[in-house]
């Protein structure tokens, strides 16, 4: 067919546009396996998982590449790949409000994205705390409600930590409440088709990708710089990005020459948090701390 039609998920974990480029790290994992195999990779991104699983049992898709975490019910009707990796799911709740110290202990709304894996997770829960209750909405995807408790409309979602720990760089009151099982394995998802190449083909491509360290650098590419979340660096940074930033963006161009703007926007903020003033006991000074010879 020269093509596969690989589903994702619109998000900052798996597929986003920046600077109009497609980046993410399941869209970069996809792209690998399409040229892998010598096809067009056609991408078909959605808002929910909901509407992701509704494709693939439709048979609209090769396959599912969205952070899908594997579990029971969903071996039930799809064929996984390989596992390439391992997410907590955590509660998540707003910085300020009290920090709940069990399930039994919440108080407050719960809102899931319908079909999503905190959804199966509260099910499970619900067994052993029969008065636990929440609501799940199948328009809204993890990010949109992250974002409603980061703003104070809902109390608590659920989510993988990868995607909180990316989340809270935008959104630094949010926190994590509790670990509610023990880690869950990321693998993407096809339909259970008698022909077994396409399953066999991906067995392949995570086997090479493995040995060749691709997926190492993609997971430090996209997960190994948030792992030292601290709630008052962010929300300063975020604060100047917004009040300082536009006024020196124009310089940041003027001057960034071979590199991007943002790098050296992003040096500067190391160096001088955007103060032009600043100077340090050694002498350096400015925004790029530099010496006066330099």
């Amino acid at each position: 067919r020269g093509e596969i039609r690989v589903g994702t998920i619109y998000g900052s974990t798996s597929y986003y546009q920046r600077d109009d480029l497609a980046q993410g790290f399941d869209y970069e994992l996809a792209k690998s396996y399409a040229d892998w195999l010598g096809v067009k990779l056609t991408l078909v991104p959605v808002y929910s998982i909901a509407e992701l699983v509704e494709l693939l049992e439709k048979g609209k898709l090769d396959l599912a590449a969205a952070a899908i975490v594997v579990t029971p019910e969903r071996r039930a009707l799809f064929r996984f790949g390989p596992g390439f990796y391992q997410v907590s799911p955590k509660l998540v709740y707003r910085y300020g409000s009290p920090k709940p110290k069990d399930i039994g202990d919440l108080k407050g709304s719960i809102v899931v994205p319908a079909g999503s894996t905190g959804e199966d997770l509260l099910r499970e829960l619900a067994k052993e705390y029969p008065g636990l209750k929440w609501s799940t909405n199948r328009d809204a995807d993890v990010e949109e409600l992250l974002k409603q408790v980061a703003d104070g409309k809902i109390d608590y979602t659920v989510v993988q930590d990868t995607v909180l720990a990316r989340t809270q760089r935008y959104y630094p009151e949010l926190t994590e409440g509790l670990t509610l099982s023990k880690n869950q394995t990321v693998a993407w998802a096809m339909t259970k088709l008698p022909d077994d190449s396409l399953y066999a083909s991906i067995i392949d491509f995570f086997g090479q990708r493995f040995m060749d360290g691709a997926i190492a650098k993609l997971d430090e590419k996209y997960f190994g710089h948030v792992q030292n979340f601290d709630f008052v660096d962010t929300r300063t940074f975020l604060q100047r990005a917004k009040s300082l930033l536009p006024k020196y963006q124009d310089l940041f161009k003027t001057h960034a020459r071979m590199v991007d703007w943002r790098l050296l926007a992003a040096i500067s903020y190391q160096e001088s948090h955007w103060d032009p003033q600043a100077r340090s006991y050694t002498g350096v000074r400015g925004m790029m701390m530099l010496t006066e010879p330099t």
